[in-house]
């Protein structure tokens, strides 16, 4: 538990969250206002910050035993690479957190699982042999941009939209911009 805590990257999940909340602020501005402070809609995001949580631990795991070479020279402090953690447990917890999220999520509501099951496979895209897409800095950027997408529309639909109510502009802004800035953070 220690050791994926550590490498848990807080810093992802929240900006995956506030991307959610971002999309949930499009459909009640033009909307119903008021839905933000549904009972129901609140404890909905914040199960969807644990769904995202324990989809995060997936992708970290999956992402630390794809990189255990390249780690092992740039991210020395990764659990793999430091013998922290048993290789088998590890992708054992992996695979279970995704299986939590998706349970969880099946119970906050259909779209969450979409939202996390699409997140996750372009998170799997991304990382994991054989496609291994962050190989192609703007395609791999892209993904990221993508992701965001998928969270937003997580946020609007919550609220109280359909996937429908999304607007073009911010279709658009959350691909290109967010994707570009993404290659300049790296």
């Amino acid at each position: 538990f220690r050791e994926l805590w550590l490498d848990l990257r807080l810093g992802r999940i929240f900006h995956y969250f506030v991307i959610y909340l971002f999309g949930s602020v499009l459909y009640s501005k033009t909307r119903e206002p008021l839905q933000l402070l549904n009972p129901d809609f609140l404890i909905q995001s914040a199960l969807y910050f644990i769904i995202l949580t324990y989809a995060a631990i997936f992708a970290i795991a999956t992402n630390n035993q794809e990189d255990l070479e390249v780690d092992r020279i740039t991210n020395t402090n990764r659990p793999l690479v430091r013998n922290a953690v048993d290789p088998e447990w590890y992708r054992k917890t992996a695979i279970l957190s995704l299986i939590v999220s998706c349970v969880l999520a099946v119970f906050t509501g259909l779209i969450f699982l979409f939202a996390i099951s699409g997140i996750s496979l372009v998170y799997y895209l991304y990382s994991c042999r054989p496609f291994k897409l962050k190989r192609f800095v703007f395609l791999a950027k892209f993904m990221i941009g993508l992701n965001s997408l998928i969270s937003a529309t997580c946020g609007l639909y919550a609220a109280g939209g359909q996937p429908a109510d999304f607007p073009l502009f911010w279709l658009f802004f959350l691909l290109i911009p967010v994707s570009l800035m993404a290659n300049f953070v790296d």
